[in-house]
């Protein structure tokens, strides 16, 4: 009997062992991994795939206004990785935002309530606007984890931007 219960037990030890380190290696995949280089070069190189021109017009699809507004956002935010760039200007800022509210997006109203803090020059959580977009993205490599100093991102639109 006693045998009985020493087994019954190493098996529910067993079990929650596995379940825990199941959950954990599971978890450990799934969230994104950020990087903390805190590098004033690192975040303000140059980065492929910068344009010009925001590009949009009333045909233009939710995703392709949520890859501008996640390009405009990288000469203010701090992430591991930025794949291309458009400065972020009051004319570029009123054309999204002249996109969105003509549109029926699934999304519309969190990407006008974001365009219109940037319309007001605020940008004090750019990096959370950032990451909501680029969750609606199902990104998973690049999530912002803050914002750059002046100086830091007037060298981005330096680098990347002037000619």
């Amino acid at each position: 009997m006693k045998r009985k219960f020493v087994l019954i037990g190493l098996m529910i030890l067993l079990g929650v062992g596995a379940f825990l380190g199941y959950y954990l290696v599971i978890r450990g995949s799934t969230e994104p991994q950020v990087d903390t280089r805190d590098e004033a070069g690192a975040q303000t190189n140059r980065v492929e795939g910068v344009k010009d021109e925001v590009d949009l017009d009333s045909r233009s699809k939710e995703g392709e206004v949520l890859d501008i507004m996640n390009q405009m956002t990288h000469q203010k935010i701090k992430a591991s990785d930025k794949w291309g760039a458009v400065e972020m200007t009051d004319e570029h800022i009123q054309q999204v935002k002249e996109v969105v509210e003509k549109s029926d997006f699934k999304h519309r109203d969190l990407l006008l309530s974001i365009l219109n803090k940037w319309s007001a020059g605020d940008f004090s959580t750019v990096d959370e606007d950032h990451n909501k977009v680029w969750l609606l993205q199902h990104g998973n490599i690049g999530r912002a984890y803050g914002i750059l100093s002046k100086e830091q991102e007037q060298q981005f639109i330096e680098n990347n931007f002037e000619k």
